[in-house]
């Protein structure tokens, strides 16, 4: 994992989006980052997720197949947003779809795409991609 976190390419997918999160939902953005340092400061043998990042919670799904079942992540925070990225070469017409089965819905989700999301509302699930990340806040440290 030490060696992902330090990868610069890696680096820059992980928070190319952060911006955008804390355009659009700024006191989000804000509660993370004050959390996620107060917790840094309070544990200083803790390892640091991505640089700018406010996430508290780094998933890698390396494939070569990566597939998840339908569930909501219930112990994020409630006011949850979590930033997916889909990694790897695959068709996405073949798969690698974000698959959001409350609202009956079929996302086209291809290489390199991000969704950011509230992880706590929808019913997710990744259908067969090569691989995935995903960055989140749990709920237990706030």
């Amino acid at each position: 994992m030490d060696e992902l976190l330090e990868n610069e390419s890696l680096q820059c997918m992980a928070t190319y989006l952060i911006s955008v999160f804390q355009l659009l939902c700024f006191s989000i953005y804000s509660d993370y980052h004050c959390t996620k340092q107060t917790l840094l400061q309070n544990n200083p043998h803790l390892r640091r997720t991505f640089p700018r990042s406010p996430f508290t919670v780094v998933t890698a799904n390396l494939g070569p197949v990566s597939v998840s079942s339908p569930h909501t992540d219930t112990t994020n925070k409630a006011d949850s947003m979590c930033l997916i990225t889909a990694l790897g070469t695959f068709d996405p017409d073949q798969g690698g779809h974000l698959v959001c089965w409350d609202y009956n819905l079929l996302i086209r989700f291809p290489p390199g795409c991000s969704a950011l999301c509230c992880s706590t509302d929808l019913f997710l699930a990744h259908y067969r991609q090569n691989s995935s990340a995903g960055k989140s806040t749990s709920g237990a440290i706030t």
